[in-house]
């Protein structure tokens, strides 16, 4: 092989090389995932756990604004639009259950209002409607007892595609349980959905979670409940 073929040859390389390492992070997870699972199973074991142990640490402020919920919470930069003592205290991969079992995690802050948007999760992990309700009547009552000055605002489930008729019924049961115990109910799913996915303007490209579009609109949206007084 003369010099000039060698030379191609390394290029072609040193190309494909290039390539594989510019994959995108998601797509490299999902092969990683596949090749070796309980590897990736720990690893989002340890990064919810770092998660946690960040929040447990966060500094306490007074008439603190509380987020909780999964990675769609998780992702909102409310720093970015907020100027109020707003806590971020989203998990990616968060379930209703998780949450139960993190609560005193808001709860220990006395907060002044707590924002909840949670249970995708657990309807991709295939639990039933009955175990997810049942979570979130304890998740309410916890909060209800544990801070009874604290106003409670209940966000339902974003569309997900083929779990969306899951979706549809869990929001007409978290909308009863908002009305039963008189809480602010923020309809998300008919503002950022249609035709049982999400809006292509807000889709960050996977059908589940917001790009910054999204964010931004959503910030919008959540100002008048951001500010409002209570009346309860």
């Amino acid at each position: 092989m003369d010099l000039r073929n060698l030379i191609i040859v390394i290029l072609v390389i040193l190309n494909g090389g290039l390539t594989i390492l510019l994959l995108s992070s998601k797509l490299r997870y999902s092969i990683g995932k596949k090749i070796m699972p309980e590897k990736y199973k720990i690893e989002k074991r340890n990064d919810y756990q770092r998660r946690v142990s960040v929040i447990e640490n966060y500094r306490q402020s007074k008439n603190e604004i509380i987020f909780l919920g999964h990675s769609q919470v998780r992702e909102f930069p409310l720093e970015m639009y907020f100027e109020h003592p707003i806590i971020n205290m989203g998990i990616s991969g968060e379930t209703t259950q998780g949450l139960y079992k993190n609560l005193y995690l808001a709860l220990n802050r006395n907060p002044k209002k707590i924002f909840l948007l949670i249970g995708v999760n657990d309807i991709l992990k295939g639990i039933s409607n009955e175990i997810i309700l049942k979570n979130y009547r304890s998740i309410i009552n916890r909060i209800l007892q544990n801070a009874p000055h604290c106003q409670l605002y209940i966000c339902n489930i974003l569309p997900l595609g083929k779990v969306n008729d899951h979706i549809i019924i869990l929001n007409e049961r978290i909308e009863q349980f908002a009305k039963r115990y008189d809480l602010y109910y923020i309809d998300l799913y008919g503002r950022f959905g249609k035709g049982g996915i999400l809006k292509k303007e807000f889709d960050s490209g996977d059908g589940l979670h917001l790009n910054g579009e999204a964010y931004k609109v959503l910030a919008e949206y959540l100002k008048i409940y951001i500010n409002k007084q209570s009346n309860h």
